[in-house]
């Protein structure tokens, strides 16, 4: 199959990385792990080093470098609001930082920044990349711990290093650490990008020819995303395991998708009058936002729901599968469009105010108004019929269609046909044809067939259970008043939800009836990120049946968050209090809310670091006492409010946790001990790795009195590996720290000096132990011949 891959990297960062490209290759990349790719990049003219003709491989980049890197290299182009408070519109990268807010791969910090300036971490370079690349970040971390300092990882970055590390996009030092909290060169960048963008290249398949693509018989796999991006293309036996876009280059132009599965969302943002054709496919969900595009369905097609942002027209044409179930007119869609449906639909929602929807022919099982939609027309045409309207805000419908039952909730609707039957709460005033009532009875008016309360109608029991209600929906029970039997086929059009007498617009009722839960509808609101709080009441209606209300109260949602953490981090080896400050919802004043201080994974310490405090306006404060005696590097503060818990994850830094330097009966010990978190004690043997690196050299040994002294260093006293200098007899101090045995004096102190390298970036500082030798130790080395 000929295919197109996107593979268009365009690097023009800030500076000298995103200057005009300079094909000369730079002075000193020479020997460099990374001057192949380096190299491959500049002769490309995709970056370019500094006028002194130098890359500095090796130099850090900022947050904001990287990001126009990844955005660039990923080709993309879609903005969002970039709303941090250290970016503003005149910076040479905002508009990098809206597209990396469109794409979803930053969040920003907590005070509500994002640090652009910053120089980024390679933990932080991680979550971009995975992100980004859509990885795995909930799988096997077997990689992450494989490091030496697998403890330093964090929990919420340590699945995206492992992901990018599993891929090859990034990888660990020589000494088998990962180093996290390190920031990433411009090397590293530029190798992990190089390796993410040829890895993920199939995930963002382009067609951007005309022409048929797909095996004629049997199915091809595409793993990752589709783009159509020129008119006249036909996809045909594929199984698209990502999103499918039909892009803007379409124009008005067609496009036919014959035995097309699309695992994620397809977008529509090009096609015209002409068609989108859609023959046996399955798609879960379209996104329409091209006006006026015609989106046809026939075959085997199987679409749940089709979200309009645009005017558009849907046509469901011979279709013998499901076709498209759901079409929900979303209040995106402009004023003044107008959206054209033709064939059979389940549901169709209508939440845009002041615009048009016509039915030409078919019938809609449940056409429902939201109270958003206010102005709105609907046009049924004479091969057209609804079975159940419902209306919850004052609309026009006119034409010569018709409607079986019309739920009228909102005064001042018109429908110029006679539904069969209307049904509405007390006081709702509405026209049909040329008459116009207010219901005077809870029952609903009137209309070809009656009042949905006639006397023969059935008389209905509903119930909404304590169990069965949640914050993001309820159940409610439909049954029989005489037999008791479950009310069956019904849909979310027979439902009317109210709070404070404002009406709540439903989404779906679903029937998940069970033996012991006869009549049980699941529904659901329209605002699904918007919890239940409060008392309401659902009403019931359906032509035949009484209708009947049920009045229940939803509990407010409780929630527990840490707001924040101070100090974030501090030194091992010093004792701490930390302020944890707690914000919740819906908590009682006085509530009692409980902090600890656990390992990394949550367990308690022994022996336990706890305090409590008092919820006082959603909020409290509660100190923790963090003894010295604490070394561990990852922890967890934990805080609890009955059965709410939030957890945050604490770091302790490492460095030099203990030393000494004692005389005792026959010998002298030196010793020193440094902590990273994965081993609680690391001597010497061990100090070379980073972010230790000692000075050996520099460190040193010193014997002094009053009137003289003797050094050594470290390397001159061949220190072993357990980082234990120990002489175990007197002739052994005389001949190790003496540089002649006649030189021998009686000291009166002993000190020991630790020195990090120069210019190393280290979590410790030097650190000197002094100690007065007590008259019993003097008086050995007297002894000494």
């Amino acid at each position: 199959m000929s295919r197109k891959i996107l593979f268009a990297v365009i690097l023009i960062l800030a500076g000298a990385l995103f200057a005009q490209p300079v094909l000369a290759q730079p002075s000193d990349i020479g020997g460099h792990w990374a001057e192949k790719q380096i190299g491959e990049w500049t002769d490309k003219g995709l970056i370019k080093g500094y006028p002194n003709g130098t890359f500095k491989p090796d130099s850090t980049i900022t947050r904001a470098e990287f990001i126009t890197m990844v955005n660039r290299s990923f080709g993309l182009s879609q903005s969002a609001d970039a709303d941090f408070s250290d970016v503003r519109a005149t910076d040479w990268f905002a508009g990098e930082i809206a597209k990396a807010r469109a794409a979803g791969y930053i969040s920003g910090y907590a005070d509500g920044t994002i640090k652009p300036d910053n120089s980024i971490s390679r933990q932080e370079a991680a979550a971009i990349l995975a992100k980004i690349s859509k990885l795995n970040t909930s799988g096997s971390l077997d990689v992450a711990d494989s490091f030496k300092d697998s403890v330093a990882i964090p929990q919420w970055s340590r699945g995206s290093v492992a992901a990018v590390v599993a891929k090859g996009y990034m990888k660990g030092y020589p000494d088998q650490t990962y180093q996290p909290e390190r920031f990433i060169t411009r090397a590293e960048a530029i190798a992990a990008l190089d390796k993410a963008v040829k890895e993920g290249a199939a995930d963002r398949n382009v067609y951007d020819k005309a022409g048929t693509y797909g095996p004629a018989t049997g199915t091809e796999t595409i793993e990752g995303n589709v783009t159509v991006s020129v008119r006249d293309v036909k996809l045909q036996n594929l199984v698209i395991k990502g999103d499918l876009l039909l892009a803007e280059g379409i124009g008005d132009g067609d496009v036919t998708l014959n035995n097309v599965t699309v695992t994620g969302n397809t977008i529509i943002k090009g096609g015209g009058a002409h068609s989108v054709v859609l023959e046996d496919c399955n798609l879960p969900s379209i996104t329409v936002s091209r006006e006026g595009v015609r989106v046809v369905a026939s075959g085997n097609t199987s679409v749940r729901v089709v979200t309009l942002e645009s005017g558009a027209v849907l046509v469901q044409a011979t279709v013998s599968g499901p076709g498209i179930e759901t079409v929900t007119v979303s209040q995106e869609i402009p004023a003044n469009a107008a959206v054209s449906l033709t064939g059979n639909f389940q549901t169709v929602n209508v939440e845009a105010a002041n615009i048009s929807v016509g039915v030409t022919e078919g019938t809609v099982a449940s056409l429902n108004v939201s109270e958003n939609a206010q102005g709105a027309v609907l046009n049924l045409a004479g091969g057209a019929t609804v079975n159940t309207l419902t209306l919850n805000a004052a609309v026009t419908v006119s034409g010569t269609g018709s409607i079986q039952t019309a739920n009228v909730n909102a005064s001042g609707s018109s429908i110029e046909q006679r539904p069969n039957n209307v049904v509405s709460p007390s006081g709702v005033t509405v026209t049909t044809g040329t008459t116009t009532t207010t219901t005077n009875r809870g029952g609903g008016g009137g209309g070809g067939g009656g009042g949905g309360d006639s006397n023969s109608s059935t008389a209905v029991t509903l119930t909404v259970p304590e169990l069965g209600r949640m914050p993001w929906h309820f159940d409610a029970h439909v049954t029989n008043t005489a037999t008791t039997a479950a009310i069956t086929d019904l849909v979310v059009g027979n439902f009317a939800l109210k709070k404070d007498g404002a009406v709540i617009p439903l989404a779906m009722a679903n029937h998940d009836e069970r033996d012991d839960e006869p009549g049980r509808y699941t529904i659901y609101p329209e605002d699904a990120f918007r919890p239940m709080s409060g008392e309401y009441t659902l009403t019931f209606s359906k032509t035949g049946y009484t209708s009947t209300s049920v009045t229940f109260e939803i509990a407010p949602i409780v929630t527990l968050d840490i707001a924040s953490v101070t100090p974030s981090t501090h030194a091992a080896g010093s004792e701490q209090v930390i302020a944890v400050e707690v914000s919740t919802q819906n908590v009682a004043d006085g509530e009692e809310v409980t902090v600890s201080f656990n390992d990394y994974q949550g367990n308690a310490l022994s022996p336990a670091i706890s305090n409590t405090g008092t919820i006082t306006g959603n909020e409290a404060t509660v100190n923790l006492s963090v003894s010295d005696a604490v070394y561990a590097n990852s922890y967890q503060i934990i805080a609890r409010v009955g059965e709410n818990m939030d957890y945050e994850y604490y770091t302790i830094t490492g460095g030099i946790v203990h030393a000494e330097a004692v005389i005792t009966e026959g010998s002298i010990v030196f010793t020193y001990q440094f902590f990273d978190g994965a081993f609680p004690n690391i001597s010497y043997g061990d100090a070379h790795l980073a972010p230790y690196y000692l000075d050996k050299n520099a460190s040193t040994v010193t014997l002094r009195n009053d009137t003289e002294e003797v050094t050594k260093t470290l390397s001159e006293l061949a220190i072993p590996p357990d980082g234990v200098l120990e002489y175990v007899d007197i002739a052994n101090v005389i001949s190790a720290l003496w540089a002649n045995p006649t030189d021998f004096f009686i000291p009166t102190e002993i000190e020991l000096m630790l020195q990090p390298i120069a210019g190393q970036s280290v979590l410790w500082e030097a650190k000197t132990i002094r100690r007065n030798l007590a008259e019993s130790e003097i008086s050995l080395m007297t002894a000494a011949p």
